[in-house]
């Protein structure tokens, strides 16, 4: 087991394994999360008083400090890869997919996107100068996971992920260098996904969105403060005045130095 110093998120141990007809897991309890992806054949996940009937392509999670059971189809035989990771994010990281205690299985999953990371981490040497690596891979199989089979009807986690998000970019909008990779990456979500709930709940792409903060807090600074445009420009997030000054009146319909003049008292 490899764990980051916070205990963000870590890696305890995955496989591989095609298994005998007469192979049964459970039941038991565990005390951390459990990912099985199904490469080959079918099988049969017990979960809260359900039976599921898994198949090749789909994904089913185990959860912690719950009772689970699961075995192979006899007539079909499951082949599944795992991976088992706990840490103070995995809860809130899985809130960010489809799967929950009332549906801990996923429909049918594209094979490339999980297999090649699941195979990474059962492959890469345990040893302690991997250890970002194997935290690394982990990060992008759950990105995988939120990016494929997102949580699309949890309006909470949704407003959630908005909040932070809106926190996220009042704190960085001023660094030229901020991107919305940076803030999918922040939210442990894909861009994709970002996009979706910003336009849901905006009608704005999340550049969109960026853009009219800066502008709104640079229309702000012009009439509050006696700074120069351009430096204006490097306080809101932008490196060439010429081009916020172009963006500022595609907005707002004249340019910084003209709003500020016509707004004087």
């Amino acid at each position: 087991m490899f764990e980051l110093p916070n205990k963000s998120l870590y890696y305890i141990h995955g496989g591989i394994e095609a298994c005998k007809p007469n192979k049964h897991t459970g039941p038991e309890i565990r005390t951390f999360y459990s990912m099985h992806y199904v490469l080959n054949g079918s099988g049969f996940y017990k979960f809260r008083n359900k039976t599921y009937h898994i198949k090749a392509g789909q994904s089913f999670l185990l959860f912690p400090f719950e009772k689970i059971e699961y075995y192979p189809d006899p007539e079909n035989p499951w082949e599944y890869t795992w991976v088992c990771f706990a840490g103070d994010i995995a809860e809130k990281t899985i809130s960010y997919t489809g799967f929950s205690t009332d549906n801990p299985v996923s429909p049918v999953l594209p094979r490339k996107e999980f297999f090649d990371n699941y195979k990474i981490l059962f492959y890469i040497p345990q040893t302690l100068d991997e250890n970002y690596r194997i935290i690394g891979t982990l990060y992008q199989l759950l990105a995988d996971y939120i990016k494929l089979y997102p949580n699309e009807n949890d309006s909470e986690a949704e407003n959630k992920i908005m909040t932070k998000a809106n926190l996220y970019i009042a704190k960085n909008y001023s660094r030229c260098d901020l991107s919305i990779s940076d803030i999918a990456k922040d939210l442990f979500i894909s861009r994709s996904y970002l996009y979706k709930i910003f336009y849901t709940k905006y009608n704005l792409s999340p550049i969109q969105y960026l853009t009219k903060y800066r502008v709104e807090n640079a229309r702000n600074m012009l009439l509050s403060t006696k700074e120069s445009v351009k430096n204006i420009a490097y306080s809101v997030g932008y490196s060439n005045p010429i081009y916020f000054s172009k963006v500022f009146k595609q907005l707002i319909g004249c340019s910084p130095q003209d709003y500020r003049d016509d707004h004087k008292n």
